[in-house]
């Protein structure tokens, strides 16, 4: 599996740039590593960007839900994303 890091850091400029607070790994951290790390700091999602680039995956981290989207359209993706809650409202 090849690592996607060009792609990563321009991704995570273009959020950062878009006010989106942002963190990636840089070291070589297991995936499940990396979801436990945004767990403890209180990150809503964590994006994925696999083999499959320039397709994402947005994984909800309170839910486990997964959602796919394109590179081309992540900022406003989730700009879009955060404004929602993560699971249902309770009245």
């Amino acid at each position: 599996m090849k690592p996607k890091r060009n792609e990563s850091l321009k991704l995570t400029t273009a959020l950062r740039r878009a006010g989106i607070s942002t963190d990636i790994a840089l070291g070589n951290v297991k995936v499940a590593k990396q979801f436990q790390s945004a767990e403890k700091c209180g990150a809503r999602f964590a994006l994925v960007v696999g083999e499959e680039y320039p397709e994402l995956k947005l994984k909800i981290l309170a839910s486990r839900l997964e959602e796919s989207g394109h590179a081309d359209r992540a900022v406003d993706w989730l700009t879009d994303r955060l404004q929602q809650p993560d699971g249902p409202l309770l009245a």
